[in-house]
């Protein structure tokens, strides 16, 4: 019986009459194709691996993928078996993980297995509880910082409140005081253009320098001492009273009080303490005023002279305080000024 081949599976079957030519559907795959001679059937014969030795059998191909394929080579091939077709893989698509819901709806399981969403009876925590608790944070931290201010308010207000500060007329601060407070107020910084009014006169520190003393002698010429380290205060004492103010100079000069007698003093911020020097054979030193009488809004000017021993390393000096006392005219009291070492001249 003839038997024909199936180009797509190589599967034989047995060829019906007047088979070349028509149209063939194969048993195996259920492929269709058109039947070509039919070959002689042969013995089946159980399939052992080829020796390398053995000499293959050529198949001549049959049908138009052959045909194709032997376009392409210079010589026969013989065609392998098709692996069967198997089904398309379906893509998988990544799992996206269910979002938590904003709300208090959570997911949960039954014991089917199914996925129910409903509303936990577990509370959730809410967010304005801990914006509760930041605003009372922020809260204690405002009224522990008002706390502190106001401490320091008054504080500073207990130590400068027996300093009251006004200004004159020319915009210059005034800081007023009472003989008692006087002696407890501190020390006036004479940079910052400082007027101390005590009993209603008042005194500032006008100009500091530091070098020669200028003088005239007794034939009224000008002479200049030949030591240059001299510390030169200018002062200003002005009469805001009613009545005529009596001032005799603190240049050179002591003055009695209930405590025995004083005098103008310099002392730097390391504790030391300057010689007021006068000078000899001279009748005035320049801003020099022995004593003066002062009428209602009237000035006088003078000046006082310190030695600063030359073993002083002026470099380590930040400040001088100066106290002038109010027994020059007569009263109690004393004036107390600061002067930083950045404000003197030539020093």
């Amino acid at each position: 019986m003839n038997q024909i081949r199936c180009p797509f599976c190589n599967a034989i079957a047995p060829s019906p009459p007047a088979a070349p030519g028509q149209t063939v559907q194969c048993h195996a795959c259920n492929k269709t194709f058109m039947a070509t001679a039919s070959v002689p059937a042969v013995p089946t014969m159980p399939v052992t691996p080829a020796s390398h030795g053995a000499p293959s059998v050529p198949t001549v191909p049959t049908g138009p993928a052959q045909t194709a394929q032997s376009a392409h080579a210079s010589s026969p091939t013989v065609p392998t078996r098709p692996t069967p077709r198997t089904a398309q893989t379906i893509g998988v698509q990544p799992t996206v993980p269910p979002s938590i819901p904003a709300s208090s709806e959570i997911a949960t399981s039954d014991h089917t297995g199914g996925v129910h969403v409903g509303v936990s009876d577990r509370p959730v925590p809410e967010s304005s509880g801990s914006l509760l608790g930041i605003c009372l944070l922020a809260g204690g931290i405002c009224v522990l910082l008002a706390g502190l201010i106001l401490v320091v308010l008054l504080v500073k207000g207990g130590r400068e409140g027996d300093k009251p500060v006004a200004k004159q007329s020319d915009g210059r601060q005034v800081v007023q005081l009472t003989p008692e407070k006087s002696r407890s107020a501190g020390w006036s910084n004479m940079a910052q253009g400082i007027v101390i009014n005590m009993n209603d006169v008042a005194v500032d520190v006008d100009y500091v320098g530091y070098g020669e003393v200028r003088a005239k002698d007794e034939d009224n010429q000008v002479i200049v001492s030949q030591d240059k380290n001299y510390l030169r205060v200018y002062v200003n004492i002005k009469n805001l009273r009613p009545t005529v103010l009596r001032y005799n100079s603190w240049y050179g000069n002591s003055f009695s009080s209930e405590g025995g007698h004083v005098a103008a003093t310099l002392v730097d911020d390391g504790g030391q303490q300057y010689e007021m020097l006068t000078f000899t054979g001279v009748t005035e030193v320049h801003g020099h005023t022995r004593e003066a009488v002062l009428s209602t809004n009237e000035v006088a000017k003078d000046v006082l002279v310190f030695v600063i021993p030359r073993t002083i390393d002026r470099t380590t000096i930040g400040y001088f305080r100066l106290d002038l006392p109010a027994e020059a005219y007569g009263d109690a009291g004393i004036y107390r000024f600061e002067i930083p070492r950045r404000v003197i001249r030539g020093f």
